[in-house]
């Protein structure tokens, strides 16, 4: 009985990890962000002291080439093979990763 008191109260205070809330930026005021979701609806979000805001903006095929470091969400498959949802192209200033480490030469 003391180990399951002693766990639920350990649980109670870890903090929820951080989340992603995608959607259009209405007014952003001290720590609190307004926007609509992707799917139209108000959401309001408090923010932690350290966040982080990350752009997205219309892009062309032209936009991707040699060099140029890309990021894919997929749906589902298509004739067997993987149909892209979205593509990312993020800036050279960004640090590039990859499943344990940086990428070398970066």
């Amino acid at each position: 009985m003391l180990l399951a008191a002693f766990s639920a109260l350990v649980f109670a205070q870890t903090p929820p990890p951080p989340a992603r809330v995608r959607g259009t930026v209405e007014k952003l005021r001290e720590q609190r962000d307004d926007r609509k979701g992707p799917d139209g609806k108000a959401v309001s979000v408090k923010l932690a002291d350290n966040y982080t805001v990350v752009g997205v903006s219309r892009a062309k095929i032209d936009d991707i080439g040699a060099g140029k470091f890309i990021g894919t969400a997929t749906l589902g498959e298509r004739n067997g093979g993987l149909v892209a949802l979205e593509v990312h192209i993020f800036p050279e200033a960004m640090p590039r990763r990859r499943r344990g480490g940086t990428i070398p030469g970066t």
